[in-house]
This record gives C-alpha cells, sequence and structure tokens, in this order.
C-alpha cells in the first residue's frame, strides 16, 4: 500500500522531483486477531470444508495407482475422478450449509459432518457397481456405514473444526 505522496498539478512533487511516495506495510499483531476476509463468510466455510479432502486425496490417488502397478491390476482410472471431483466440493458445500443454518438449528460440527456418509454411501455404491469393483449385495456396504460416520464426526470435530475457527467461522 502507498500512501503518502504530495503531487502538484503538473505530476510533479515538490521542488519538481517525482516523489515516489513512501511504502507503508500494515501492521500485523500477533496478540489481536483481525480477519481480513470477514465479510466473505460462506467463501470461508467453503474452503474450510475442502481443506481437508484437498490434502487428503492426492494421496490417496497416489496409494491407489501405486498398488494398481504393483498388483498388476486392470483397476480403472476412471474410479478415480468420482472422489477427486465431487467430495471436496460436497465437503465445501456441506460445511456451507452448517454455516448457513447453525443460527436456527443447533447442531454440532461433528454430527453434521456424521451425515455427510448418509449423501456419499449410495453415490459410492453405484460407482463402485458401474465400475466393477464391488459385486456384493447392498447389505455389505451398509455395514461400513457407521465405519464410515464415525471417521466422518471426528474428522469433521477435529480438523475441519480446526479449519472454521482459524477462518473465523467457530
Amino acid at each position: 500500500m502507498v500512501v503518502g505522496r504530495s503531487r502538484t498539478r503538473s505530476g510533479r512533487g515538490r521542488g519538481g522531483v517525482l516523489d515516489t511516495g513512501r511504502v507503508v506495510f500494515p501492521r500485523v499483531s500477533f496478540l489481536k486477531r483481525e480477519l481480513v476476509m470477514r465479510p466473505h463468510l460462506y467463501l470461508r466455510a467453503y474452503m474450510a470444508g475442502i481443506a481437508m479432502p484437498t490434502i487428503v486425496l492426492p494421496l490417496a490417488v497416489a496409494v491407489f495407482l501405486i498398488g494398481r502397478h504393483e498388483m498388476d491390476s486392470n483397476l480403472p482410472v476412471a474410479a478415480l475422478v468420482f472422489p477427486l471431483a465431487v467430495v471436496p466440493t460436497l465437503w465445501g458445500l456441506w460445511n456451507i450449509l452448517h454455516v448457513a443454518v447453525r443460527s436456527r438449528v443447533r447442531i454440532p460440527l461433528g454430527l453434521h459432518g456424521a451425515l455427510l456418509p448418509i449423501i456419499l454411501m449410495p453415490m459410492v455404491a453405484v460407482l463402485v457397481r458401474a465400475v466393477g469393483l464391488f459385486v456384493g449385495p447392498l447389505a455389505t456396504v451398509l455395514a461400513f456405514a457407521p465405519v464410515g460416520m464415525i471417521a466422518y464426526y471426528l474428522v469433521w470435530k477435529y480438523i475441519v473444526g480446526f479449519f472454521n475457527a482459524e477462518l473465523g467461522i467457530a
């Protein structure tokens, strides 16, 4: 930010020399937390929601591709499109939903996050059947629902909650 320019009508500073002004850096206080992006509440909620899957999914893709190569399997790489495209977006939108309704419905963040597998699991079941990775009964998929909900509860409570607090949403 440049402040303190003094120019005449001719565009020159005092004494006929162009005054470049002085550069002032904004003060950053580590004792008092001030937020720069205060007006963009839903944008911050979206960013806090997508942070976790954006960090974890590339690692999962690397493990998937290495395992696919080492086991010489014919698992389709198209199965990666769903998690990479849909999961972070859903997490961000789910966090926006939490921020939007939290004044009317008091639901803890962890419990709100534990409800997300209820939406994701049918999508995953359809994808897995379409790609041919799993052809067993749907009851087997439903058996893993509580494990997914517990994992999502913990991740949303501690990790997404941390990102929400850092961005001033919590």
